[in-house]
């Protein structure tokens, strides 16, 4: 039976994170504001404001996720956008955003150009027709691109993709940062779920200028 690499402890881990922050009183108060704020500045159609009122928890539980997962010192990889699911006794929400979008996963990345990473993973038996790892600024901005289609393997499927900001100098599966960099925003599209998986990743901070390992 393969492993479910969205379903990773650091996942849960922010999950559990996740639902416990937006129990807090300060922001349940803050989420029910902005619900009623929005609807009263926008003035949205009847079609506008039931879309809303369907997309909104899951567009909250998406910015927890996505916000909870910012120390460059201990990335994780974590997926951004779920449907509902169960995570031991928790129904925890779907994490929507933008478009729901059911072949492609989304998963992010905090780091700093400062500092040195190494990813790690590992492709399924098919090939992905889609998998790029692009490397964002604050802005959303493309600092560099990995398509997935270019990751040199491992006899296993496996593989190692390097990330600082020096330039590649012979090495296989580099990814050249800059200061700039903020994020990593992976995007995995399957074409059919029977045959196809997504990556195994896994992130490791090894080094910065600040503190060589």
């Amino acid at each position: 039976m393969p492993t479910n690499p969205i379903a990773t402890e650091d996942q849960a881990l922010i999950e559990k994170r996740a639902f416990e922050v937006l129990a807090h009183p300060l922001m349940r108060s803050t989420i029910a504001d902005v619900r009623k704020s929005w609807p009263e500045s926008v003035n949205p159609s009847p079609e506008m404001l039931a879309c809303f009122q369907t997309a909104f928890p899951e567009v909250v539980y998406a910015s927890a996720i996505w916000s909870l997962n910012t120390d460059k010192e201990r990335p994780k990889v974590i997926t951004i956008t779920r449907l509902p699911h169960k995570l031991g006794s928790l129904d925890i929400p779907g994490s929507r955003w933008g478009l729901d979008n059911p072949d492609t996963v989304y998963r992010v990345i905090p780091i700093s150009g400062d500092e040195r990473y190494v990813i790690k993973g590992k492709v399924g038996k098919v090939r992905l027709t889609e998998n790029y790892f692009s490397l964002w600024d604050p802005k959303m901005n493309s600092v560099a691109v990995l398509n997935g289609k270019d990751l040199m393997l491992e006899p296993d499927g496996s593989f190692t993709i390097t990330v600082d900001s020096d330039p590649a100098n012979g090495r296989i599966n580099h990814i050249q940062s800059a200061p700039a960099a903020h994020e990593f925003y992976i995007r995995d599209v399957v074409m059919d779920w029977s045959q196809e998986m997504i990556n195994e990743l896994s992130i490791e901070r090894w080094a910065s200028a600040k503190n060589p390992r």
